[in-house]
């Protein structure tokens, strides 16, 4: 076994990566809130507090703690990568679900790394992966028949994939009149997160599988009774 598979298939692995999706609410609190100008969750997306500089022209300042946004992305893409391998080796969830989670924590690792700024049609579409990819996979996840997560987990995941996937769609089909823009792409964003932050930290140990559980111990139950019928038909001695 290698020192990657020995270390995703400890439990408190997902748990902890888990726990640090939490930081991307504080550091997105903390730059929305060192914005220079006005900034509203509600009407402004979250690319432009990853860049220097925004605005129609791209020339009225930002907030100067603009790379904490981007460091941040990087960590969180590579936490929802680290539980999804993490559930994959240990077999509590489907292969097409916890490796469609793992591009989309891959696909936030880019958005990081190439900014709005640098390359926008590169960031849009590493975000828009992310989006399509963590709404999807956790949904599958909650509701897939495979899971071998606690309840708790499953249900975590299929409300905050579901609503993170009408969110998408929304967003997507320009329908943000209630929530505004930048509410409606936050609701995908923190429906994708919450769901795994929740489910994380309560599935550190995937639910036995009842199925192969019941299974060996019908075979144990053979070989018993098999043991004792052979020992009842061997002739004593003379």
């Amino acid at each position: 076994m290698s020192r990657a598979d020995a270390f995703l298939r400890d439990p408190r692995v997902a748990r902890v990566s888990a726990i640090v999706l939490l930081q991307y609410f504080a550091v997105e609190w903390v730059v929305s809130a060192t914005w220079r100008g006005e900034y509203a969750y509600r009407t402004d997306t979250v690319g432009p507090l990853g860049i220097p500089f925004c605005g129609p022209q791209g020339t009225w300042p930002c907030s100067a703690l603009y790379p904490a946004m981007n460091v941040s992305f990087v960590i969180t893409g590579l936490a929802i990568a680290v539980i999804g391998g993490s559930w994959l080796i240990r077999r509590a969830v489907a292969v097409p679900a916890g490796g469609a989670l793992a591009i989309a924590g891959g696909a936030l690792v880019v958005a990081g790394v190439i900014t709005e700024k640098t390359d926008y049609p590169v960031h849009v579409t590493a975000m828009t992966v992310f989006y399509v990819f963590g709404a999807l996979s956790c949904l599958l996840i909650g509701v897939s028949g495979p899971t071998r997560l606690p309840k708790t987990s499953r249900t975590a995941l299929t409300i905050g994939g579901g609503v993170a996937t009408v969110a998408y769609f929304c967003f997507a089909g320009g329908l943000t009149a209630w929530l505004g823009s930048g509410g409606t792409e936050r609701a995908i964003i923190y429906g994708i997160l919450v769901g795994l932050l929740v489910a994380g930290v309560a599935g550190t140990s995937a639910a036995p599988d009842r199925r192969r559980a019941g299974a060996h111990r019908a075979e144990d139950r053979a070989d018993a009774d098999a043991e004792t019928t052979e020992l009842a038909t061997t002739p004593g001695p003379a």
